[in-house]
């Protein structure tokens, strides 16, 4: 087979127990790669989190694989095992078929040959296999969850971390840790003394207070896998590990130190008591004051324009505002201390200037405004505020109604005609005709469910309109000058999706990237007849993203931000 080659298909799904990660998987297929004298193996990988009981079909890497599987490209396939592929016994049946037909031979893990499921012991045998992956995995589900129950009975805990200020004795039933509890009774003291959560935590970390990670984790760090997918795994020490604001809150209002654990069905069980049901109450009641109290007080609370709208393009986290004495900023939260010493990394982004920042989005969003034809149709139609304008929303919504249940009976359809084919009832020819008229027929109801709610968008909702005189422009013109944060608000969460922000380090300029949630930008009105407008007009879509280069020399308009309460 040394011109041969075999396609690997990977995937790990949250409810293996087996612990065959990606990478073990990915091992195994390079070791049938060398045993059986492939020339080379292609992977199709799945990725994390995509369960087994979902359709195959619908997957990214499945539908890949099946495609190649009907155009005769595979020929050979490893997968670790079959519930890879799937554990839904009607998909394995009908993979199976497919297999036969195009006469796949199969690697299943480290095996010593492969199967060929036109042979019918082999077939048999992968039939047999997926309904025991089924029956374990359903098995599997019923043992969990009697077994936690009876060790919620029992006050025991199956986690690694246990609530702070617990610890298992040596019957591994849940006691009280006496090193935990003056910690405890502090912080609830700090709440009844009327701290802040954000105080309490600053107390724990500057007092280097061990967190239960650095209590629990022998090994003395923990492994965090990258967001960006790109297989990085970083190991960060577990003495670095800082107290959270969420932490904290939960300690303070969890239920079990009043003696009572609820679990996701709202079942009551005992838990070691710390302190009274009178006194947790109040503990409640006074932490819920002590939040009242300093949302007020003569103290400055700052309003962001673009807050949670704007990220930042290298490490993609939220930009968040800060205002001091010596600096307005929108600065990446990958450069807060408690996620550097969790990540071990600091963004490189340069904080733009607030004020600038947001003086470019708001000027740039009006003059977006006053250009669209798609918000001069909205202006219209507010002054439609009558019988036939709410009758064409009424149509419209029907219209979608009616789409959504010719969509959904496709559905059904292409399930039964996949049934009947599996049942030998109708040939492939036939399936696979009908199966692709049904497949169009989706397409087409789906695009024309876009349109109407495309159409119901620009007729609008009553509690979007905005109120206006007469004059369009003139209105247009107040938009540039309004100095109203609630209003300038509305507008930058109505029609703005994300606004992702990154340097030029040539330049010494922040590339500026705006994403409207409507195509807006240079769209045009189009007459059905130039001749006759009385037959109407479209409007074609436009841009709904506008990249820019900011710089500190461009001029801008301060927003005000603040105000005493």
């Amino acid at each position: 087979m040394e011109n041969k080659i075999i396609y690997g298909y990977l995937r790990e799904s949250k409810e293996d127990s087996t612990g065959y990660s990606l990478e073990f998987q990915k091992r195994v297929g390079e070791k049938i790669k060398k045993k059986f004298k492939f020339k080379r193996i292609e992977i199709l990988n799945e990725g994390s989190g995509i369960s087994g009981n979902s359709n195959p079909f619908e997957r990214i890497q499945g539908s890949i694989l099946i495609e190649k599987i009907r155009n005769g490209e595979i020929k050979y396939l490893y997968v670790y095992e079959w519930s890879r592929l799937s554990r839904n016994n009607f998909y394995s049946e009908y993979l199976r078929k497919i297999f036969r037909e195009n006469n796949v031979i199969l690697y299943e893990g480290d095996c010593n040959e492969p199967k060929d499921l036109n042979n019918p012991i082999d077939n048999l045998t992968s039939s047999i296999l997926g309904s025991i992956y089924t029956f374990e995995r359903l098995n599997m589900i019923k043992r969990i969850k009697e077994g936690l129950l009876q060790s919620r009975k029992n006050s025991k805990w199956n986690g690694v971390y246990l609530p702070y200020g617990y610890k298992r004795d040596e019957n591994k039933k849940v006691t009280i840790d006496e090193d935990e509890i003056p910690i405890y009774l502090k912080i609830i003291d700090f709440v009844f003394e009327g701290k802040t959560i954000r105080w309490i935590v600053n107390w724990l970390n500057e007092n280097s207070i061990p967190t239960k990670s650095s209590k629990v984790i022998k090994k003395g760090f923990i492994k965090f896998k990258d967001k960006n997918n790109d297989g990085t795994v970083r190991e960060v020490g577990t003495q670095t590990m800082l107290w959270r604001d969420n932490v904290v809150k939960n300690i303070i209002t969890n239920t079990y130190y009043k003696g009572l654990r609820i679990d996701k069905y709202r079942n009551e069980y005992p838990f070691p008591r710390i302190i009274s049901d009178v006194k947790w109450e109040q503990l409640q009641k006074t932490f819920e004051d002590n939040i009242s109290r300093n949302r007020t007080g003569n103290k400055q609370i700052h309003n962001y324009l673009l807050k949670n709208l704007i990220f930042c393009g290298r490490d993609h986290k939220k930009l968040l505002g800060r205002i001091k004495k010596d600096e307005r900023t929108y600065y990446c939260s990958g450069k807060r201390k408690e996620t550097r010493l969790k990540t071990g990394h600091i963004c490189s982004l340069p904080s733009p200037n607030l004020d600038r920042l947001e003086s470019f989005v708001w000027d740039k969003l009006t003059s977006i405004m006053s250009n669209s034809y798609l918000i001069k149709e909205e202006y219209k139609k507010q002054k439609l505020q009558n019988h036939s304008y709410h009758k064409s929303q009424d149509i419209l919504k029907k219209d979608i109604q009616k789409f959504e249940r010719k969509i959904e009976s496709i559905k059904q359809k292409k399930e039964k005609i996949l049934g009947l084919y599996l049942k030998e009832m109708v040939d492939e020819e036939t399936y696979s005709k009908e199966f692709k008229k049904l497949k169009l027929s989706e397409e087409t109801y789906k695009d024309e469910l876009n349109d109407k709610n495309n159409n119901l968008f620009i007729l609008g909702d009553k509690g979007h309109w905005i109120d206006w005189i007469n004059d369009f422009s003139k209105d247009v013109k107040s938009w540039k000058s309004e100095t109203n944060f609630d209003y300038k608000r509305e507008k930058v969460l109505k029609y703005i999706k994300k606004i992702i922000v990154d340097f030029d380090d040539e330049t010494k300029k922040h590339l500026i990237e705006i994403h409207l949630k409507y195509p807006m930008i240079n769209d045009k009105l189009i007459w059905n007849d130039k001749n006759d407008k009385k037959k109407g007009y479209k409007i074609r879509n436009g841009s709904g993203v506008i990249k820019h280069k900011l710089g500190k020399k461009t001029p801008y308009h301060p927003i005000i931000t603040s105000l005493m309460v």
